[in-house]
């Protein structure tokens, strides 16, 4: 028994998501049961952990992490948490606005909250959502590997070594590699084992793959073997002569034998016989033992004589063939062990010499620190201070084992899973980490309201599992009933025009023929019955969902594996039923995913055989032909390389998904020509958009390149993201696999195969199982295999009922379980099991006969046992044909860019220009005012070497970088790496005084009195902030709106008139040089280096005015007031323009303080229209 089958755990207790304590140190259970609401409910508990956050610094999104298991949940996350944020702001900002709560929203519990558990001021926890909005793209939202790939990547050289990770190497490759240079070590050699030259090399090192494989996906299973030293223990007494003779001596006794003709006695002499032969091993004794056990001696004894199975040597010869039996598994199982052994070393080997990784060791590596190293685990948290895992009964203990080091005694720690939805254990889940966790915890609780299915069929499956085991879906793991939330009502399945209130129909099919005998033919008979259903359903016009009648998209089937979906789909199609699911479409067995595997292998290689593999794909477009006709065409071959060139460089700065649309573009006129082309173009953006999700996940493009092939190698999983899409699928019946339904629901829903047994796998799998101390273990031969098997069968039939769970919690308002009876084939089934126990007790010897009584006992469920018919086709509607007429095409939307001030201007004057920065300025019109006639100055005639966009780089990076209250003079080594990095070289007899020089000059701009007393200088270390980078939305902003609203506001002249009358859409990003807190306002600071002439009043007055509208920069000075004005209505408490807002300053360096008001150009922008500006940005114009 293992240790926690004994225990007891109460259960959780219904969660209050506004009361459940969440300050730290807390760690948190919560169980959510499926269709409970668990994404709604994370969103709501996120959101509380910014609002109850002790201060704003701790209320930072990118504190939060939050964990899930596919790319397809981490987006999805992201926008529902963007969607609850959004939601928050609107309650706050009326809330703030002096609104009371509304009837509408008494109900709503975010609501209630906000107006009843809020813990700070509205107009403070308004900042904290806006805030939290703007930075939500920030927020660690992240698979398990991908926050292994960032903390890497981010705390690379923290603490002692290099952890940076490296390229990323396929897993699968390289575990390959291994095996077969194991296989030559262990066998390309004189001397091999007998008994593994008859079992493992005739399949050669491919049929231990799969299993390898499987093992390295488990989280370090403890490995048992052992069985070759038991036996080698046992056998060489029992083939002493003295024990054959014995053995001998009782085949040959007849009295001890119920018949003459004994089964027992003849298998006995066999063994008597085989044992005389010299040289006898466990190869040739195993034939002869495959039915010798207790059974075969009971049966066969003689109960009036003294009984065989009190004899000592018999029972040895038990214990013998129990071992024997699993001979070829011993054999396997040491071949396994070693193979194992050399693969982990050879592994993490390889992946130190190429200084790479592989998903698993990626967590290793991750898991190895921070449960070793203190430090880097106390870095790791104060970066995450609180993390939500999701899908946590998916875990492995490798993966529990960095959360529980990192929280332990620390932070806040929300787990939230569903044991009952533990079904992965083929892919490392290992539901043994959620039992160890739930006894860690502070709190256990659940969310006890299904929002997804009607109350009728709530009502139904409560019924079920009301009688059904405490353990039957593993130890500890009890079906705990849940309430309706009422949601699925209003489209509560109707037929006949009334209400069904037996929603779960245990369908019993009768056929006119003779009844299936076996279990191939009980197959087909339900694949062939559900079609006929289906199609009867949905042509006889009775079901209606709510007012509406029923579709085939309203409806899904779910089966146990690929090949099954793929023979329904064709008999639906026989009955004209449409279905989406092909058994094994996955997008990554298409000629597109070969395409484009070629085109990114060419694009990273950038070798001569690679690129011509690239342009001879279908999607790139060259044949044979034109691909030889580059061998002497100079010029078209350069064409193919620069447009090759092109797309490694859009793919190396837009990421995979850019590259793939640019391929489209090129090739969809082409492609749409033939018939196939849709779903070309449908699988080409479906695999883009999978391999910008890796991008996003931080891994670079040989990652994504190597993620792409090992998907190729095993596009069989049932990752739904990951299967082809169809543009119709609403329309269609959904066809899935019972594992890749998880997370989904339907109205209507139709289980035809749930009765069937597990069939036995063709292919070898470890026999994984938990030991007495609950840890994760696979025999490989062990002595105890047939405990070890008993074991491993008891959890995978756990397992399968978790299955049936998954499966039944699908509907929303209905489901179909088909129950086909086949005599002997239900012992192993966990409906069978499942409907024993609700009508435990009932009249009848045979299941079938006290399944009447169900109905009975839960009303809400119904038996039809009507027979099939078959007659049934189903034509859906066709819309009425309408004459059809070319309509002008809308105009093109303005291309979506991202803007920079100096890509707004760059057409705004007529002439060429210098960078923006750095030109050589000359006077201003002629009808400015006069300038007075001076002397060049000897400071700026300094400097006047030093000119052009590299010099003004260094400056910038002068400013950023100084150490305060240090003079210039005595950072040389900044002042040479600045001028160095921005590629200025001094001529070498004037570089050592062109430095001193410069550093005078850094300094005088430093302590120079720029108005009010600000002296950069003397600011406070939490009064400036340098480089900040800011990003703009122009929701489709008309450039003729812009230039009225700048005249309105006395500012025409900020707009360039050659600028034109497009419209601008898409984001303006840009760098504050610096902004700055003086007396209670905030200044925008930006440095200029342009070289206005040698003398000082070139920088003042009505000349510098000239220089800067020469370069447009008020606009640009617009532009970042703006932008701070954004930033400071977000994040400052009580925010206003008028105390607030301080004026924008361009610091002309060459020349500040050498004059009164030199080199300073100084604006406050008026409220008004820097209010107009904002709402003109946010669509105020449309």
């Amino acid at each position: 028994m293992r240790e926690h089958d004994d225990m007891r755990i109460a259960p959780p207790q219904a969660l209050d998501w506004m009361r459940l304590p969440l300050a730290a140190p807390r760690r948190v259970l919560i169980e959510a049961s499926a269709g409970t609401g668990k994404t709604h409910t994370l969103t709501l508990l996120y959101l509380r952990l910014l609002l109850e956050a002790p201060d704003d610094a701790a209320a930072d999104v990118r504190g939060i992490l939050l964990s899930t298991f596919t790319e397809a949940a981490v987006a999805e996350l992201r926008q529902r948490l963007r969607a609850r944020l959004d939601e928050a702001e609107r309650l706050l900002a009326a809330r703030s606005g002096g609104a009371a709560l509304a009837v509408g929203e008494a109900a709503d519990s975010l609501a209630r909250y906000l107006h009843t558990h809020l813990p700070l001021p509205p107009a403070a926890a308004l900042l904290r959502v806006r805030r939290a909005r703007q930075d939500l793209d920030l927020a660690p939202i992240l698979t398990l590997h991908g926050f292994c790939a960032r903390v890497l990547a981010e705390l690379a050289f923290d603490g002692q070594g290099d952890l940076s990770p490296g390229e990323h190497v396929d897993e699968h490759d390289l575990l390959d590699e291994c095996l077969r240079d194991f296989w030559r070590q262990r066998y390309q050699r004189s001397a091999v084992d007998a008994g593994e030259l008859a079992l493992i090399v005739p399949g050669g090192p491919d049929a231990l793959r799969g299993e390898l494989r499987e093992y390295f996906a488990l989280s370090a299973p403890r490995i048992h073997g052992g069985g070759r030293a038991a036996l080698d223990a046992l056998l060489p007494a029992l083939l002493t002569p003295r024990r054959v003779a014995a053995l001998g001596a009782l085949a040959q006794d007849a009295t001890r034998y119920k018949r003459k003709a004994s089964k027992l006695g003849n298998r006995l002499a066999a063994l008597h016989a085989c044992a005389q032969n010299p040289g006898v091993g466990p190869a040739d004794l195993q034939p002869l033992v495959k039915e010798f056990d207790d059974a075969l001696v009971a049966d066969g004894q003689n109960p009036q004589a003294a009984l065989l199975s009190d004899e000592p040597l018999i029972k040895d010869w038990l214990r013998a063939a129990e071992l024997l039996r699993e001979w070829p598994a011993i054999v396997r199982g040491e071949v396994l062990a070693a193979a194992i052994d050399f693969c982990r070393t050879a592994m993490a080997q390889r992946l130190q010499q190429r200084g790479g990784f592989t998903f698993s060791a990626l967590i290793e590596r991750v898991r190895e620190r921070v449960v070793d190293d203190a430090h880097f685990a106390q870095r790791l948290f104060e970066r995450y201070p609180i993390a939500l895992i999701d899908e946590f009964q998916d875990t492995d203990q490798r993966q529990y084992a960095i959360f529980d080091a990192l929280y332990r005694a620390r932070g806040t720690l929300l787990l939230v899973g569903d044991p009952k939805q533990a079904i992965y254990a083929f892919r490392g889940g290992d539901i043994a980490t959620y039992r160890r966790a739930e006894r860690s915890v502070d709190a256990r609780v659940s969310l006890a309201v299904n929002w997804r299915s009607t109350r009728a069929y709530l009502d139904a499956l409560n019924g079920l599992y009301a009688h059904d085991a405490d353990d039957a879906m593993g130890a500890g793991i009890a079906y705990r009933a849940v309430h309706a939330g009422g949601r699925a009502d209003a489209e509560a399945l109707m037929r006949a025009g009334a209400c069904v209130h037996a929603p779960l129909i245990l369908r019993l099919p009768r056929t006119e023929q003779e009844p299936p005998r076996t279990l191939t033919e009980a197959e087909d008979f339900a694949l062939r019955a559900c079609a006929a259903d289906i199609a009867r359903l949905l042509v006889s016009g009775e079901y209606a969902l709510g007012t509406r009648g029923v579709d085939p998209g309203d409806i899904a089937v779910l089966l146990p594996t690929h090949r099954q979906i793929a023979a329904l789909r064709q008999h639906l199609a026989m009955r004209g039923v449409p279905a989406a699911g092909a058994g094994k479409a996955s997008v990554f067995a298409t000629a597109q995913a070969d395409d484009l595997a070629l085109i990114l292998h060419g694009l990273l290689e950038n070798g001569a055989a690679a690129l011509r593999a690239a342009w001879l794909t279908d999607l790139w477009g060259l044949d044979a032909l034109a691909l030889r006709a580059l061998d002497t065409d100079a010029a078209a071959l350069q064409v193919q390389l620069a447009r090759s060139a092109e797309y490694t460089a859009r793919w190396m700065r837009q990421g995979p998904l850019a590259l793939v649309m640019a391929l489209i573009e090129r090739a969809a006129s082409r492609l749409l020509a033939r018939q196939d082309g849709e779903r070309a173009l449908t699988d080409l953006r479906h695999l883009g958009e999978l391999l910008q999700a890796q991008a996003a996940a931080g891994f670079p493009a040989h990652a994504q390149l190597a993620w792409l092939h090992r998907q190729q190698a095993d596009p069989d999983g049932d990752a739904d993201e990951h299967q082809q899409r169809i543009d119709s699928d609403r329309a269609r019946v959904q066809l899935r696999t019972l594992a890749s339904a998880k997370g989904l629901q339907w109205p209507l829903v139709f289980l035809p195969l749930a009765w069937r047994p597990e069939a036995a796998s063709r292919r070898p799998h470890l026999l994984r199982f938990h030991d007495a101390d609950d840890r994760l273990g696979v025999d490989m031969g062990a002595a105890a295999r047939p405990a070890h098997r008993q074991i491993a069968a008891r959890e995978a039939q756990e397992e399968r009922a978790r299955l049936l769970y998954v499966a039944l919690t699908r509907a929303q308002q209905a489901c179909w379980v088909y129950w086909i009876a086949v005599p002997g084939t239900h012992a192993q089934s966990p409906l069978a099991a499942l409907l024993a126990r609700a009508v435990a007790a009932a009249p009848g010897a045979a299941l079938d006969e006290r399944l009447t009584v169900l109905p009975r006992r839960v009303p809400q469920i119904a038996i039809d046992a009507s027979a099939v018919e078959y007659a049934a086709s189903y034509r859906p509607a066709v819309a009425v044909a309408r004459e059809r007429t070319a309509q002008t095409p809308p105009p093109p939307a303005p291309p979506w860019q991202q803007w920079s001030f100096t890509a707004l201007t760059r057409h705004a004057t007529s002439e060429p220009r210098a960078a923006a920065d750095e030109g050589d300025d000359v006077a201003a019109d002629a009808g400015a005012e006069a300038w007075h006639e001076s002397a060049a100055h000897a400071e700026l005639e300094a400097l006047q070497a030093l000119r052009g966009p590299a010099f003004g780089d260094a400056v910038h990076a002068l400013f950023e970088h100084a150490a305060p209250g240090v003079p210039m003079a005595r950072q040389p080594m900044l002042i040479t790496r600045a001028l160095a990095d921005s590629g200025v070289q001094l001529p070498a007899s004037e570089a050592a005084p062109l430095r001193a020089r410069l550093a005078a000059r850094i300094d005088a701009c430093l302590h120079a009195d720029l108005g009010d007393g600000l002296r950069l200088q003397a600011l406070a270390a939490d009064a400036h902030v340098a480089e900040m980078e800011f990003l703009l939305p122009l929701d489709s902003v008309p450039l003729p709106a812009l230039r009225a609203l700048l005249q309105r506001h006395g500012a025409a002249a900020l707009l360039p008139e050659a600028l034109g009358h497009g419209t601008l859409r898409g984001m303006l990003g840009g760098f504050i040089d610096k902004i700055v807190c003086w007396q209670g306002r905030y200044h925008v600071i930006d440095y200029k280096t342009n070289w206005l002439g040698a003398r000082v009043d070139a920088y003042q007055g009505s000349a510098l005015a000239a220089a800067m509208h020469e370069h447009h920069y008020p606009l640009q000075a617009l532009l970042y007031t703006l932008a701070l004005h954004r930033l400071l209505r977000q994040r400052l408490p009580g925010y206003d323009y008028a105390r607030h807002m301080g004026a924008a300053l361009y610091l002309f360096v060459r020349a500040l303080d050498l004059a009164p008001q030199a080199g300073v150009w100084r604006q406050r922008f008026d409220a008004a229209l820097v209010q107009a500006l904002d709402e003109l940005c946010d669509g105020a114009h449309a």
